[in-house]
């Protein structure tokens, strides 16, 4: 290699690093401005269970495994500083695949830029929950499926980042097995539905293999640190409440106490709202919510088997799910007696960090998201809008795998909401996580349209030039 060559890349490295550095000071904006890394109630039991090595009822260990060697033992600042990293990176790998050498570091630090001051990017890159995971599983997914420009590290990166995230959240698995499933009837049905597809079936095979080798990695992880071969410990108490929701568990057991005697009978009149986290819940109140493992399991079948009840179940889904897909504000960071878990877990964990936590906007109820949330709610309406546009006028400058991610895109957003509708409540949280994905392909349209003019213009003077 010539001394210019080893130059070029040399100074190549260093505008890389600089760049994704930058990058990442800028998504953790809001952790800066609140002085502390956001905490949810969540955020105390990952905290906990990394450190004492427990698995929670309710959640994966993972995360909480995340936050115990991110943060080396030391501080929870290195652990969204890691996050933000994570999150560059891949938007990084995101703009280079869609951009040549010249451009793509300017477009992508502008789009850092307009994405943290118009969505809750920032915020969920400052959050201590897994939220944000379920975001970088979407992006890594891309990438494996799309990528071209990708080197060994990278890819050794992108798929570790793509297995970490299905660990962190029970979610994430229906998620993206609901995705892969959409995604191969519309490659089955591509002729006939005029859709092209950039990819062959053999990526699709190869990232639903990385999928189930996460769905088995998890129960033997689960039985190497909990002794317990399981995926999830609670799935059956979610349901239960979601039926309770969905106001079809309190007539089942009208209809069918009598005959059956379940011991939730018992309460079948004065069933609190939330099956899982009130205090009076004959599910959870004791504590062992795998008490009645046998039988709720056993009321979920016949519920889900007797067409009245699934009939209505079902109708719930889709009101629920689309209600889910556009309830998306940031700023779920609560205060007063819902920052004592996490306040718990930093008191015996991180105890140097106490006042400083204490101090935090957050915590002295000084944080306000409506400005935020307005401006979000414009930019992704016009980016929907853009998306719209593109498939409607059929827009030639933008190929066929780039159109490809947007349709994958609002899959897996509309697989996001349902699942989440189905699992638990109707939350603006649960949206806001992957919300900000749709902008960002928005502005990538955009600067593609820019990089076109910029092409004609260039090409317009050298002929005005030549003549």
């Amino acid at each position: 290699m010539s001394n210019q060559q080893s130059t070029t890349k040399d100074n190549n490295t260093i505008a890389n690093i600089v760049t994704i550095l930058l990058g990442s000071i800028i998504l953790l904006f809001f952790a800066f401005s609140n002085n502390y890394p956001l905490v949810y109630p969540d955020s105390g039991t990952y905290i906990n269970s990394g450190f004492e090595m427990k698995i929670p009822i309710d959640r994966p260990i993972f995360y909480g495994l995340f936050i115990r060697h991110m943060s080396l033992a030391t501080s929870l600042w290195y652990v969204v500083f890691a996050q933000s990293l994570i999150l560059t990176y891949l938007l990084y790998l995101l703009f280079r695949e869609n951009f040549n050498r010249s451009t793509f570091r300017i477009y992508f630090i502008v789009a850092i830029f307009i994405l943290t001051l118009t969505t809750g990017i920032s915020f969920n890159v400052s959050m201590l929950t897994a939220d944000l995971f379920t975001s970088l599983l979407f992006l890594s997914f891309y990438l494996i499926l799309f990528a071209t420009n990708l080197n060994k590290k990278d890819k050794l990166f992108v798929h570790f980042i793509f297995v970490l995230s299905l660990f962190t959240h029970n979610s994430h698995i229906s998620i993206l097995f609901i995705t892969l499933i959409c995604i191969a009837i519309l490659y089955g049905f591509k002729n006939k539905l005029n859709l092209q597809f950039p990819f062959n079936f053999k990526r699709i095979l190869y990232t639903a293999s990385a999928f189930l080798f996460a769905i088995l990695l998890i129960p033997c992880m689960n039985y190497f640190i909990g002794k317990k071969f399981i995926i999830s410990q609670s799935s059956h108490v979610f349901i239960m409440h979601k039926l309770n929701d969905d106001e079809v568990l309190e007539p089942y057991l009208d209809e069918y106490c009598e005959k059956k005697q379940y011991a939730i009978c018992e309460f079948k009149d004065k069933l609190p709202w939330d099956l899982i986290w009130d205090p009076n819940s004959p599910i959870t109140k004791d504590g062992d919510w795998n008490k009645f493992k046998e039988e709720d399991n056993r009321i979920i079948r016949d519920i889900l088997t007797t067409y009245k009840y699934s009939k209505k179940i079902f109708l719930k889904r889709i009101q629920q799910t689309f209600r889910q897909v556009f309830n998306f504000d940031t700023g779920d960071a609560p205060t007063d007696d819902m920052i004592n878990p996490p306040l718990n877990a930093i008191n015996q964990f991180f105890n140097d960090e106490k006042k400083e936590f204490l101090s935090s906007q957050q915590v002295t109820k000084k944080l306000n998201f409506n400005l935020l949330n307005y401006i979000q709610s414009v930019t992704i309406f016009l980016s929907i809008l853009i998306f719209v546009l593109i498939f409607l006028l059929n827009i030639k400058w933008l190929d066929a795998k780039f159109k490809s991610a947007i349709l994958i895109l609002m899959i897996y957003e509309f697989s996001n909401a349902l699942v989440c509708s189905t699992l638990a409540n109707v939350l603006d949280r649960y949206q806001s996580r992957v919300i900000w994905l749709i902008p960002i392909f928005a502005l990538i349209a955009l600067f593609k349209f820019m990089d076109l003019n910029r092409v004609k213009i260039n090409l317009e003077v050298k002929s005005q030039v030549n003549l």
